[in-house]
């Protein structure tokens, strides 16, 4: 497992959820409005990661959970999975449309983490409204999608 720990703060759990939600789609936005949408997934990850020190928010980068354990990740994969304040999963991407490769994969994170709460940030996209797509497990194996 990859991992880029950082915790500066004594209680990582002291914001409530949605403070830290809305947190996190604020630092997406302004990485949008700042670079655009014709980057690198990578360039995105590293100011995704620079965002969140700057915030004092504590964070792990996750390698890609594999569908099927054996494969386990691809070697040249860059990790664009975070654990957040260890309670929210998120994914960046940059690319052209979100499949369902994709939600399977966020979702499958979710899944191994035990955590209910995703949020996918896609960077490609031209609108900075349609940048962010967030998945609510419910209980059980029924996850649904949430858009703005």
């Amino acid at each position: 497992m990859t991992e880029c720990l950082v915790d500066r703060r004594p209680n990582p759990k002291s914001r409530g959820d949605t403070c830290l939600e809305n947190t996190l789609v604020s630092s997406a936005t302004v990485i949008h409005q700042l670079l655009g949408p014709d980057l690198l997934e990578s360039i995105y990850v590293k100011c995704f990661c620079y965002e969140l020190n700057k915030r004092n928010i504590s964070f792990t980068q996750k390698a890609p959970v594999s569908r099927f354990a054996e494969e386990g990740p691809h070697p040249e994969e860059t990790s664009s999975f975070f654990l957040v304040e260890d309670s929210v999963i998120v994914m960046i991407r940059a690319s052209e449309s979100l499949d369902r490769d994709c939600l399977n994969q966020l979702s499958d994170h979710l899944e191994s983490e035990g955590k209910q709460k995703g949020y996918i940030f896609n960077f490609r996209m031209p609108q900075t409204k349609d940048v962010i797509k967030g998945i609510f497990r419910e209980i059980g194996y029924g996850d649904f999608l949430r858009g703005d």
